[in-house]
């Protein structure tokens, strides 16, 4: 059979498929939502089961699209730039994949900031989980009404609104507080989905010229396979998450399915054009590793901002959405199993060091230090005066924002005025710097830990162990996820057993309780914070009869076991690191290596203790024995390591422990990033 021909058969087989797949949730939510409403005015239990199917297929579009970044994207993106390396082009050790993705996943954010503040004109917050945290907005009736509400319906959980009276002659449609609010807010959705779609179309251009370039029929038989399995559980997951965000818009919701099938077939019909074209094939690989890379930082902020945070901040049904995240990645997982995904037997230059070890390396092999100096000084020596040094700086760093937090707080309410009620500097400030915590990490899993993985795979496949073409650190990594995400549902679940949700931003509020403390001594401020925000927590659940004294302990169990969880993900990082450095045998080495972890840690204990501060701001002596802790961990490992380089252990089983350490790691601080700081 032609492959022309046969090429473009199965691209009108991957169109009908992602336009069938993708147009499937509009009729399933239809179905439901038909069939369900009228029997939800008398039943609670449906309208929760309603709620609860919409959440679960969310949180499973997620689980795919997270599964898609590590274990398709990244692979084919470290692919493409190992053909580019071995043709003399972009050779550096610098992990440039990472980097363009974290680009990629800056754009979109940008993207949408710059297009909510144009279009709004002030920040208007996105919660596209709004029909499940509100599912009595499915008791609402289609017919029109003359009365108006005096609850906004979309902010239903949030304010109330008070209509003018009927006689006033300022009651106008424009004098509709809801009514603007609510024209802002469908922009805002709006602006979001058309940013969501415009994301995957990255992802679309890829696929598709990767399969029109194509020359032989079996390459195009089995590529064909991949794709049309994979785009279509893609596009059922775009076509749930649309529905979700714009339940009443179908006919939108249908052009932009329409749009994202549409993409990958037309993409293909240009790469079957540029095979017949004499387009040089170096040029074809760099427009792939690009276009691969900044699709795996769209597909980040999708997952993470879209779909699981939202999702995950709305505390019902947390074991049925774990359950629905981890099937969305095991399905994609099987497929990368059974479907031949090409992967490059070595990462090559780009996962030979990570940039901080690199660039110091460069620095002191600048300045010439003579070698003589560090074998005259004897190693254990060194490391344990270094380790000393290791573990003060990340002391001063975790608790220096506890310091900064108490300073900020006790000045600010000491000139606030008690009657003003705009957003407290304060609020501003703890929200940055968790933001500027948030970025911390990111960079720490792209730029140093995922290189560093790969580094670690790479010698341990040298000597004949784990071949194999599956993505390896990527699948470590998803498993260090779920199992942060796992021990986090389960301790909520037994600990908690009313499902009562944790806000750690509730801190960032503190308008109120700055000015609730105005009054009152030191003494009585800390009560007053506790009562203000489990009064808070239960107006936001709409408990009018809400028993707040025996729900206290509860939330700050809830609390408290997140930190703990926290922490406990860190030691993961904090094993590799002070093992990495205990192991060394040289001077010049363990000197080099210091450099990098000291200036790495302060920055990382800086953020770890910003995030238990706004946490915990009232409970001082807590913050500073997790900071102890944290603290802590890698120069006992450090000491750990020193024995184990004493000892006969095999190298092999050293690096193969390294390699699992830092894979985990990766997925402890993907949790800690996304759930923990930026959500």
């Amino acid at each position: 059979m032609d492959t022309g021909l046969l090429q473009y058969f199965f691209v009108a087989s991957i169109l009908l498929a992602g336009l069938v797949a993708s147009l499937v949730p509009i009729k399933i939510y239809q179905i439901l939502n038909n069939r369900m409403r009228q029997s939800l005015l008398g039943n609670n239990r449906k309208e929760s089961s309603l709620s609860q199917w919409i959440s679960c297929l969310s949180c499973f579009a997620g689980g795919v699209f997270l599964s898609v970044i590590f274990l398709h994207l990244l692979p084919d993106a470290h692919e493409s730039l190992t053909v580019i390396q071995k043709k003399g082009v972009f050779v550096t050790r610098y992990p440039v994949v990472e980097i363009i993705s974290l680009l990629g996943f800056f754009l979109v954010y940008m993207t949408e900031v710059l297009s909510e503040t144009c279009v709004t004109q002030r920040t208007v917050t996105h919660d596209q989980t709004i029909v499940t945290k509100n599912p009595a907005i499915l008791r609402r009736r289609r017919a029109n009404t003359t009365t108006i509400d005096d609850k906004c319906e979309i902010h239903e959980d949030g304010h109330d609104f008070t209509p003018p009276p009927m006689e006033s002659p300022y009651y106008s449609a424009s004098s509709i507080p809801s009514t603007t609010a609510m024209s802002q807010r469908e922009r805002t959705l709006i602006v979001r989905t058309i940013t969501f779609i415009t994301a995957l179309v990255f992802h679309s251009m890829v696929e598709g010229f990767a399969f029109g370039v194509q020359h032989n029929s079996s390459t195009i038989i089995s590529l064909f396979v991949g794709i049309i399995v994979h785009r279509t559980i893609v596009a059922f997951s775009v076509g749930t998450r649309m529905i979700n965000c714009h339940p009443k818009r179908p006919v939108f919701v249908i052009s932009l399915a329409i749009v994202f099938a549409v993409s990958s077939p037309l993409f293909s019909v240009l790469g079957m054009i540029v095979k017949e074209s004499a387009i040089d094939e170096l040029f074809k690989e760099e427009i792939s590793l690009v276009l691969i890379s900044l699709s795996i930082g769209t597909f980040l902020y999708i997952a993470f901002f879209e779909m699981l945070a939202p999702e995950k901040s709305n505390g019902n049904y947390a074991v049925s959405k774990y359950i629905s995240t981890l099937a969305g990645f095991f399905v994609i997982a099987i497929i990368v199993q059974h479907i031949l995904i090409r992967r490059p037997a070595s990462n090559g230059l780009t996962s030979a060091c990570n940039p901080l070890r690199l660039s110091t390396l460069y620095y002191f092999e600048k300045l010439e230090l003579k070698s003589h100096f560090y074998n005259a000084m004897d190693t254990l020596l060194l490391q344990s005066i270094l380790i000393f040094i290791l573990l003060v700086s990340a002391l001063l760093a975790s608790l220096s924002p506890l310091k900064i937090y108490t300073a900020l707080r006790k000045r600010l309410i000491d000139n606030r005025d008690p009657h003003d009620d705009s957003p407290s500097i304060l609020s501003h400030w703890i929200s940055c710097l968790t933001c500027f915590s948030g970025g911390v990490f990111l960079g720490v899993i792209f730029l140093h830990l995922l290189p560093d993985a790969h580094e670690s795979l790479r010698v341990v496949q040298s000597k004949h162990v784990w071949k194999s073409e599956y993505p390896l650190v990527e699948m470590m990594t998803l498993f260090g996820f779920f199992f942060i995400y796992m021990i986090e549902v389960v301790s909520e679940t037994c600990f908690t057993q009313s499902g009562v949700k944790h806000k750690h931003k509730l801190v960032t509020k503190f308008s109120e309780i700055i000015r609730f403390n105005h009054k009152s001594d030191s003494a009585s401020s800390s009560k007053s914070d506790v009562k203000h925000e489990v009064s808070s927590t239960c107006s936001e659940q709409g408990q009018k009869h809400c028993k707040c004294i025996p729900r206290i302990p509860r939330k700050e169990r809830t609390l408290i076991i997140r930190s703990v969880t926290f922490i406990t993900a860190l030691v993961f990082h904090s094993m590799v690191e002070g093992f990495a450095f205990g192991v060394q045998k040289n001077a010049r080495a363990i000197t080099t290596l210091f450099v990098g972890i000291i200036v790495h840690r302060t920055i990382v204990s800086f953020s770890v203790g910003t995030r238990l501060v706004n946490c915990h701001p009232n409970r001082p002596i807590f913050v500073v024995v997790l900071a102890f802790i944290f603290s802590v961990s890698s120069p006992l490992f450090a000491v750990v390591g020193m024995c184990v380089r004493q000892s006969a252990i095999n190298e092999l089983f050293k690096e193969q422990i390294t390699f699992i350490l830092i894979s985990l790691s990766i997925g402890t601080f993907l949790y800690i990033a996304f759930f923990e700081l930026f959500a």
